[in-house]
């Protein structure tokens, strides 16, 4: 069984990533973006209990500024010159798009990435290199039979790579644009069985960072 989590962010991974020791003073950054993401084809597997198991190549639609909440991302990091610790929340959508004939429908309506970062930043480029879990809200038909979350439920472990460009603006704000590649190895539950969705997908991502 895959256990229902409430809609909390793991407390030691922000910890571990604000608290990394220093002997120089140390500069944070909080930052937000909105953008949207292609989903590389990928083996998808549904499992239901007394009938042959559905496996097949899945391409995934993002609907990024659809859907109950569009595609976004946040951070809070606290750098030190040797580089920063940060902690990331991105937020995206599964859709398939290519149904067989016995699944009506497959979703992950709400698939959030908990990044625990290392960044580095050489002149205005920036590089991330992130792990953690993932939660995700499914919801599925198949052959008739539906499934809809209404929790987030840990669902697997995800790991990105980005590489960013920083333009200052103001003050303290700074106009971010990022690349990020993401892959997960996810499974979600579906009425009567499970189903293995991993995850590789290239994000687009623009925002604004303040840091003090």
């Amino acid at each position: 069984m895959i256990p229902a989590l409430s809609i909390k962010f793991p407390a030691a991974l922000l910890v571990l990533a604000l608290a990394a020791p220093s002997a120089r003073a140390a500069a944070w950054r909080f930052e937000g973006a909105g953008g949207s993401a292609h989903s590389f084809s990928t083996p998808l597997k549904i499992r239901q209990d007394g009938r042959p198991d559905i496996s097949l190549r899945a391409n995934y639609d993002t609907n990024a500024f659809g859907g109950d909440a569009p595609y976004y991302a946040w951070r809070v990091g606290r750098w030190t010159e040797e580089g920063g610790w940060e902690f990331e929340h991105l937020h995206t959508k599964l859709i398939l798009a290519n149904k067989p004939a016995d699944v009506q429908k497959f979703e992950v309506a709400s698939y959030n990435y908990l990044f625990l970062n290392r960044a580095f930043e050489n002149e205005a480029m920036v590089t991330h290199f992130g792990i953690g879990p993932v939660l995700a809200r499914p919801e599925s038909v198949i052959r008739g039979r539906t499934y809809a979350g209404s929790a987030l439920r840990l669902a697997g472990v995800g790991a990105q790579l980005a590489v960013g460009r920083r333009a200052k603006l103001a003050g303290g704000l700074t106009a971010v644009m990022e690349t990020k590649l993401t892959y997960a190895r996810t499974t979600v539950p579906v009425d009567g069985g499970t189903a293995d969705a991993p995850h590789f997908a290239v994000h687009y991502v623009f925002g604004l960072s303040f840091g003090y």
